[in-house]
């Protein structure tokens, strides 16, 4: 039985990560998530939601933070629910990642775990700019065509004008599609009155040929 509240608030050290970038703590063995922390972290959490079997917290306060934390460099990070693990360094996201494998097979696997062995996750030397795919929902913000992604567990969209994951030629390319769209008199969704027939703009860009669709 879950043991905690709403809005009750608990000292919590983060143990590990969860599949979806998350900080997941203990609390009388009960599992408590909590967004933008690191596994060694000790932080003081106010419970925001409960469930039968864990719960969901969200930071107060830092008490002891990683010498792996760093300021995530897109500006977008703390409103969008794109990427949820910018805060660690590169090679401590590498690393978790390395983990999270090792506990898949320690909690699924049959066979004797001791005889596999797990290489490193391997990494890139730029660790931005390397999608080459992207698929946006667009709206009219009153003046002109947007696109953005969805703020985490919400239909909000969050206006974006770049992003780091996606690679330079596909941003050129959005720019001027919007452009255009803003002047057209194509009819754009509003999510509101559920009108509208453009909902998504996806483009494919390849810097290597230049080539995009």
């Amino acid at each position: 039985m879950n043991q905690l509240q709403i809005d009750q608030l608990i000292l919590l050290t983060i143990k590990r990560l969860g599949i979806n970038g998350e900080g997941i703590g203990y609390y009388k063995r009960l599992a408590v998530f909590v967004d933008n922390t690191i596994p060694g972290e000790v932080v003081e959490v106010k419970i925001i939601e409960t469930k039968d079997k864990y719960a969901i917290g969200e930071v107060v306060k830092f008490k002891e933070t990683s010498k792996e934390r760093i300021t995530p460099p897109c500006k977008y990070y703390d409103k969008c629910g794109g990427c949820q693990i910018q805060h660690m360094s590169y090679a401590e996201q590498l690393r978790q990642k390395q983990l999270l494998v090792v506990e898949a097979f320690d909690r699924y696997y049959e066979g004797n775990l001791r005889k596999i062995r797990f290489n490193e996750t391997l990494g890139m030397e730029y660790p931005w700019r390397y999608r080459n795919k992207s698929s946006l929902p667009v709206r009219h913000d009153g003046t002109k065509v947007v696109v953005g992604m969805y703020a985490k567990n919400s239909n909000h969209l969050v206006y974006i004008e770049d992003s780091m994951v996606e690679n330079e030629l596909i941003t050129k390319k959005r720019q001027e599609i919007l452009d255009v769209l803003t002047k057209s008199q194509v009819d754009i969704y509003n999510p509101k009155s559920k009108t509208g027939s453009l909902k998504y703009i996806v483009i494919r860009g390849f810097e290597e040929t230049n080539e995009e669709d």
